[in-house]
């Protein structure tokens, strides 16, 4: 496993002592600057989720994005038989629309607009739905809490959602005119496997 600081361990423990928790170091390591993260994340150390402001970025060795973990010595014991942490499987979302509850508690419903990756399907891209406007990029991390809420809430349930809060097919975004269609929430060509 690769440290936040792009080094390579066999186990937990060589993790914490690379960043000094439990040694002598840990005082000096907890007094060393660092990038305070603006936005929650998971932890590449320990996979438990990270507060905003709470924990630290570091680039990724590759240089490209950042790596977000806890302050020196604050991850979360594990359970003994507890399995270890693991990231949601957001290729699991197919392209569409979804209607999720609001992640900031402001709206009853949050809209999306999923699409797949042309070079690579395992990709997915968010954007915000806002009616009278197109669809809005957003941050990256509310694309992640996003596509996190859709697999918790279930891909039918949320593209059901939108098309019956809306009235527009969940696969395309048209507007849904027949009576059959309002009821499936997809309209004649989505149903058939083809896009109007």
């Amino acid at each position: 496993m690769r440290c936040g600081k792009g080094h390579e361990h066999g186990t937990i423990a060589e993790v914490r002592a690379c960043y000094g928790v439990g040694s002598a170091s840990a005082t000096a390591t907890a007094t060393e600057d660092y990038r305070p993260n603006k936005f929650a994340g998971v932890c590449c150390l320990c996979g438990a989720k990270v507060a905003e402001g709470e924990g630290r970025i570091d680039r990724r060795e590759s240089g490209t994005g950042w790596n977000v973990s806890h302050l020196s010595g604050k991850c979360p014991e594990r359970k003994a038989g507890e399995p270890e942490a693991t990231a949601p499987k957001y290729d699991l979302v197919p392209g569409g629309y979804y209607a999720t509850a609001s992640l900031t508690g402001s709206n009853d419903y949050d809209f999306w607009f999923v699409t797949e990756g042309t070079r690579n399907p395992n990709i997915r891209f968010v954007k915000r739905v806002i009616g009278g406007r197109g669809n809005e990029r957003i941050h990256r991390s509310t694309a992640l809490a996003a596509l996190a809420v859709i697999v918790a809430e279930g891909t039918d349930v949320c593209a059901k959602r939108f098309a019956e809060e809306l009235g527009r097919c969940y696969k395309c975004g048209k507007h849904l005119t027949d009576e059959t269609s309002r009821a499936l929430g997809i309209g004649p060509v989505c149903r058939a496997g083809g896009r109007d």
